[in-house]
């Protein structure tokens, strides 16, 4: 028995054994017979399969994974010479195993001459079975290789694009998704393909199927896909989704997210009746979706349209919420920058000494800044545009929140005026735990920010943070050297900042959220060091301030072991503890002084009291003196 097995590439040996009385009906442990193993080869002795089918083997016989040899050929094999010599043998077609027929085998993997081959020897193109759900014009369509060629094949054979057999979606379904997510041209190209063939037919496909299909397209905006569909009668303002009960989005949300997008596609949607204050997953509007990605070419036709500005959307964020929120995401910190720079931002750059990896690492980190770096210009004036259009920066979200509190932890001066020129810009206003923008800044690590809010215009404040600055100018650098572009870095001069006016910048450091704690004890949690010793520039702030609980900023640092924090604290501990012991030596001088004044003063009026008093007893004196004598003289003149 194993003999025959392990024969398989010599028929003339094959044969002497079976003459000798071999049991050819021997399988192996997956129960294939030895045509199924002939079959699976990708060069097969076809002469051996001629000795076996000859001595009676069926050419059809399953294995025990219900796998016939034609199903092995195609699926394994993949030789088109096999397939053919089966075919000729009178294996049969369309008999599905476990999960695919011979046909959608050879689909799943394109394999455009073994497809041939089945199709012309009468294979079903639209065979669909309980057990082989997936279509073969689906299979296709959904693999990545030879996918033109194999689609053009099967519907030259009949394949249907809007039937879907036993399987959950049609083929114009599947095409236009992969059209959408992937936007690669062939996958593009399957769409056009497959309407195309339906016109041809004279049968026009039914609107259920060409709006199933467009319900699909919901990952990317594809213009040319979206005008084929909208063309054929889809609705502008249809869900998209793969699931829309859970989660769906609308044509036009999906293009003003889409960065870059011409205005001419926006207008194009609103032609067609796309309502610009419909709301996808989460209450988001088209405005909210140009928010997320600052695409300014879609607030005009929005907001000419129809669109409300300060449309909330279920958080209660209107598209200025979102803007400034997004811009945090955009704008990295210093430690992010330099770890992703490596040896680039300390260092001089020198192409020629870099081996292929060192350059690669060095173009990867040249686009990522770059693309950040517009991307942040290009948030910047979503803000401006949407603020000049109206936008309020007083409207509060679900938490009580205003743009400015998610503008001041970006740490970036620039968006932050934005919103203070803008009308009521300058509002402070809490959320619903009492935080003020400035908690907001101080939890978040943005010290510049901080700064500006607190103290008087000073020189030292800059409208974009020194290290943004640093970015800006070496990415220039960086790309220049690299000839991918020519660019200028434009240094932003140090501005004076004035962010409140002098009585808010007086108090806003006093005041405390629903907890009790103000800035500086939320920065001490948070262990903000730089925010601490923004905050403490001011020195009159108390210290020793407690929170409802009791716990003061340095206890807060000391609980979480924020050594920097703890030490900026104790410092400047020490130094208000040297100012009020001075100030008091200086209150006890000050009283010595007036006291020894002031006794001075009553001394002296003492002595001219004194004085006065015995020149007053002297004139006493005399008068007293001369009117005895003249009570005399007169009492001797009555005698």
């Amino acid at each position: 028995m194993d003999n025959i097995l392990q024969h398989l590439d010599s028929p003339d040996v094959l044969r002497r054994l079976i003459e000798a009385g071999a049991d050819i009906t021997v399988k192996d442990v997956d129960g294939a017979n030895a045509l199924h193993l002939i079959a699976a080869k990708r060069n097969p002795v076809l002469e051996s399969a001629q000795v076996l089918l000859d001595a009676g083997t069926p050419i059809d016989e399953l294995d025990s994974r219900l796998r016939t040899p034609l199903f092995r050929a195609v699926y394994e094999g993949e030789s088109s010479e096999t397939v053919s010599w089966l075919l000729d043998h009178g294996a049969a077609i369309d008999v599905p195993s476990v999960r695919y027929t011979p046909l959608q085998a050879a689909s799943h993997y394109c394999l455009t001459n073994v497809m041939f081959l089945l199709l012309d020897a009468g294979a079903n193109p639209n065979i669909s079975t309980p057990e082989a759900t997936i279509t073969p014009l689906v299979q296709a369509i959904d693999s990545q290789s030879r996918l033109v060629e194999a689609v053009t094949l099967l519907l030259a054979y009949g394949a249907d694009p809007a039937f879907a057999g036993y399987g959950r979606e049609t083929p114009l379904a599947k095409a236009a998704y992969l059209a959408c997510s992937e936007r690669k041209p062939s996958q593009i190209n399957v769409v056009f393909q497959l309407l195309d063939a339906a016109d041809r037919r004279g049968t026009p496909l039914a609107q259920n199927v060409v709006n199933d299909a467009f319900s699909r397209c919901s990952h990317h905006y594809v213009h040319d896909i979206f005008a084929l569909f909208l063309n054929r009668g889809a609705n502008a303002n249809s869900p998209l989704g793969e699931n829309i009960e859970s989660e769906y989005t609308r044509p036009l949300i999906l293009a003003c997210e889409t960065e870059d997008i011409p205005p001419e596609h926006i207008d194009f949607l609103i032609r067609q009746r796309a309502d610009p204050t419909l709301t996808g997953t989460n209450g988001r509007s088209p405005l909210h979706a140009a928010a997320c990605n600052g695409v300014v070419s879609a607030i005009a036709p929005l907001l000419g349209s129809g669109a409300v500005i300060d449309q909330p959307d279920d958080r209660g964020r209107t598209a200025l919420h979102v803007a400034c929120d997004m811009y945090k995401n955009l704008v990295p910190d210093e430690y992010d920058l330099q770890t992703q720079a490596g040896l680039f931002m300390g260092n001089p750059v020198d192409l020629a000494s870099m081996n292929e990896r060192e350059k690669n690492t060095y173009r990867m980190f040249v686009e990522t800044t770059a693309d950040r770096l517009r991307r942040c210009l290009h948030q910047l004036e979503f803000v401006r545009r949407l603020l000049e259009a109206g936008a309020s920066p007083t409207a509060q979200d679900n938490d009580g929140a205003t743009a400015m509190h998610f503008a001041s932890i970006t740490d970036d001066l620039q968006l932050v005026l934005l919103i203070l020129q803008a009308p009521f810009g300058r509002y402070v206003l809490v959320d619903n735990s009492g935080k003020t923008p400035l908690h907001w800044a101080a939890e978040h690590g943005a010290a510049n920010v901080v700064r500006a809010m607190i103290s008087r215009p000073s020189a030292g404040l800059t409208r974009r943070p020194a290290f943004l600055e640093r970015m800006v100018t070496k990415t220039c650098s960086l790309l220049e050297k690299s000839h991918e572009v020519n660019a200028t870095a434009t240094t932003t001069p140090p501005s004076q900042v004035l962010c409140y006016s002098p009585f808010i910048r007086r108090i806003l450091p006093y005041v405390s959220d629903r907890d009790g704690r103000r800035a500086l004890h939320v920065a001490a949690a948070a262990g903000k060091g730089d925010v601490v010793a923004a905050l403490l520039e001011r020195s009159d702030l108390p210290l020793t301030r407690v929170d409802n609980v009791g716990i003061s900023a340095m206890r807060l640092a000391e609980e979480r072991n924020h050594l920097g924090c703890i030490s900026k604290i104790r410092v400047a501990l020490r130094k208000q503890k040297a100012a009020r012991e001075y100030s008091l030596r200086m209150e006890r001088l000050s009283a010595c002084v007036i006291y020894f004044t002031s006794a001075v003063l009553i001394l002296g009026v003492l002595l001219g009291l004194i004085t006065a008093a015995k020149r007053w007893s002297m004139e006493l004196d005399w008068i007293e003196c001369n009117t005895i004598m003249q009570a005399l003289e007169f009492i001797c003149r009555q005698n």
